[in-house]
């Protein structure tokens, strides 16, 4: 992967705090998933599922979410564009991953840490965002058919996960079941901050717009990443004799096939097509 050098920075005193906090990140996470994957009273109170969950998002981020990280702010450290986009996206990743533990896991010891990560996090993502200049990234928005074919990816994404979610609801409309634990939150979670955005950046990059490139490829970068956690609770489950443990499987695979192809376009992409 070729990485360019533009003057792409806005406020480099909001990108040096962001990767400050990027950085403070690392410790917190290794910390608590260590807690999490190596304390025999982990996730007790959260049933024999909700223990398969969070064992699942322990290994991730322990050995894969932790390593991104750290080489994304190694990206940062070189300045170039899209290394600065890349640790965008995997901060972005963090926060989003860390919003599920102080709200889902059950009340706890660690309680305080799962908001320290969530709250830093989020903050240092925040001041990325807002440290760049976006328009700085037109050379890098792809050919016509590049954004199509990434355009395309997303928005099949997006519908995939939407019917889904909307295929939950109407289940239970119909039955009075709810088919997963913790349904309305995961849904509006996703709804608000994972298919719209999904649409909207796929939106803007067709029409070649530079905040079109820069938040498809936070958004393909969050979702792809994130369904290796999704995926990572079947070994869990299996092991726990869940019934559920294939159910989603097949979505999630099939979910992070269409994020990871529309990442790599973006990140290969020069104007220049």
């Amino acid at each position: 992967m070729s990485w360019v050098q533009p003057d792409n920075r806005k406020d480099s005193t909001g990108l040096n705090t962001a990767i400050i906090l990027s950085a403070i990140c690392i410790p917190l996470m290794i910390l608590q998933s260590t807690i999490g994957l190596t304390f025999s009273g982990s996730y007790a109170k959260d049933g024999a599922w909700g223990r398969a969950v969070w064992l699942g998002n322990d290994v991730v981020n322990l050995f894969i979410f932790t390593p991104l990280l750290l080489m994304a702010i190694l990206l940062f450290k070189r300045g170039s564009a899209k290394g600065i986009l890349f640790w965008l996206g995997v901060q972005a990743l963090i926060t989003y991953d860390y919003l599920y533990y102080p709200l889902a896991v059950a009340y706890d010891t660690y309680f305080l840490l799962y908001v320290a990560i969530l709250g830093i996090s989020f903050y240092s993502f925040i001041f990325g965002i807002t440290g760049i200049d976006f328009s700085k990234y037109d050379k890098l928005i792809p050919g016509k058919k590049s954004a199509v074919i990434a355009s395309g990816l997303m928005f099949t994404f997006a519908l995939i996960l939407g019917l889904m979610w909307t295929g939950l609801w109407v289940y239970y409309i119909f039955t009075g079941e709810e088919k997963q634990k913790g349904l309305a939150m995961i849904s509006t979670f996703d709804f608000i901050l994972i298919i719209t955005p999904m649409v909207l950046s796929a939106f803007w990059l067709l029409k070649g717009q530079a905040i079109g490139y820069v938040l498809s490829t936070i958004m393909t970068l969050v979702c792809g990443f994130y369904c290796l956690i999704l995926m990572a609770y079947t070994p869990f489950a299996l092991h726990a004799h869940l019934p559920d443990a294939w159910t989603m499987l097949p979505i999630w695979v099939l979910l992070c096939a269409l994020c990871f192809p529309a990442l790599m376009i973006l990140l290969k992409s020069r104007r220049s097509e």
